[in-house]
């Protein structure tokens, strides 16, 4: 298991590197440009990122003899892929609604008419439920055994990321009234993450097969939500 620890170090590590990098340069605090305002690239920058130390985990486990671990990476890369689909089609249905990839026009749009939680609740849920289902499955908790330090840091980090992103998204970011922005923005952050922790509490005794299933129907429901969103909004 040494291995399997080194590796879970050294992802925690890049894990608040790479989360610190997303949320300075992609998630708008005030009605100000950010370094990355276009969703698409920060999806990009951030699919990249993911992708990345998954494999490097990956890697570093088959290096160092924990093979047994690779099986199981490779049923969560599969479960990673529907979730991934699943939170790309919600994305693109709020841009599709916006009419726009700038999260800083994203959040305006939002505070000028209704939150996208309103407007998108489908979107919203499958976001949600994509992220929730994307914790560790059954099997490879297995693996990497007892719950460790390095594993908790990393999980946080992209939770509260992920909480960011998804208040902005969906609640209206950094908008509220009588509070500064990043005030606001802290406190939407907080509530998205919660609601994930405690999805994710719910479906952690989940087998692999039906997680995948609710997976893939997730990404069901939200390509054809996007269909929906580009019908309305083109006509």
């Amino acid at each position: 298991m040494n291995g399997v620890r080194r590796a879970d170090t050294a992802v925690a590590i890049a894990a608040l590197g790479a989360g610190a990098l997303v949320v300075v340069t992609l998630i708008p605090f005030a009605d100000e440009p950010v370094v990355f305002p276009a969703l698409g690239l920060g999806v990009l920058l951030a699919a990249t990122g993911l992708g990345g130390l998954a494999l490097a985990v990956a890697v570093t486990a088959a290096a160092t003899g924990e093979r047994r671990a690779i099986p199981a990476r490779l049923e969560s890369a599969a479960l990673w892929a529907a979730c991934g689909l699943a939170a790309l089609s919600s994305l693109a249905a709020v841009a599709a609604t916006a009419e726009t990839l700038n999260l800083t026009l994203i959040v305006a749009a939002q505070l000028n008419t209704s939150l996208y939680v309103l407007k998108q609740p489908a979107a919203a849920s499958v976001y949600l439920a994509a992220l929730a289902l994307a914790g560790q499955p059954p099997a490879l908790r297995a693996v990497l055994g007892p719950p460790s330090l390095p594993r908790a840091v990393s999980e946080a980090t992209l939770v509260m990321v992920l909480g960011a992103l998804g208040a902005t998204l969906f609640l209206g970011g950094f908008g509220g009234a009588g509070l500064p922005g990043p005030v606001w923005l802290l406190a939407k952050t907080v509530l998205v993450a919660l609601t994930l922790v405690a999805m994710r509490r719910r479906l952690a005794g989940l087998a692999h097969g039906p997680r995948l299933a609710i997976a893939w129907a997730a990404a069901l429901v939200g390509l054809i939500n996007l269909a929906v969103t580009l019908v309305l909004v083109t006509r």
